[in-house]
C-alpha cells in the first residue's frame, strides 16, 4: 500500500479486513485462502498444484515481511511521491512479467509431456 499503485481485488479486500480486525496481512491472508482451498478440494481438486501453495502462503507473508523491511530498515515514509512510486513499479513489473513467463512455460512444458505420454 506504500507505492499506492493498486492491488487485486482479493487482495485488497483482505488487506481492508485485516487491517480493520487487527489482524496481521499474512494471517488473514492465509486463513482465507484455506478457506478457498477447501472449496477447491471438494469441487476441483485437479486445479490444485504447486503455485497454489506458493500464493497461498507466500503473498500475504511476502507482503508483511517487506512492508517491515520498508518501514524499520529503509524508514521509508508511509506514502511516496510519484516518481519513487513510478521507479519502484518499472521494476517490479519486469519481476512479475519475468515470473508469470516461468511460470506459464513450466506449465506448458508439463502439458507437451502429458501429451507425449498419453
Amino acid at each position: 500500500m506504500m507505492c499506492d499503485m493498486g492491488t487485486d481485488p482479493c487482495s485488497a479486500m483482505n488487506y481492508g479486513i485485516s487491517h480493520k480486525i487487527g489482524m496481521s496481512f499474512g494471517n488473514y491472508q492465509l486463513l482465507s485462502n484455506i478457506v478457498l482451498l477447501m472449496i477447491v478440494i471438494i469441487f476441483e481438486r485437479k486445479l490444485i498444484g504447486t503455485g497454489t501453495f506458493g500464493n497461498m502462503i507466500l503473498v500475504g507473508y511476502s507482503a508483511d515481511f517487506f512492508t517491515w523491511v520498508w518501514k524499520e530498515i529503509c524508514h521509508a515514509p508511509d506514502q511516496f511521491n510519484m516518481n519513487l512510486r513510478i521507479g519502484i513499479l518499472i521494476p517490479a513489473l519486469i519481476l512479475f512479467i519475468l515470473a508469470a513467463a516461468i511460470y506459464m512455460q513450466r506449465d506448458m512444458e508439463q502439458h507437451r509431456m502429458m501429451q507425449y505420454l498419453f
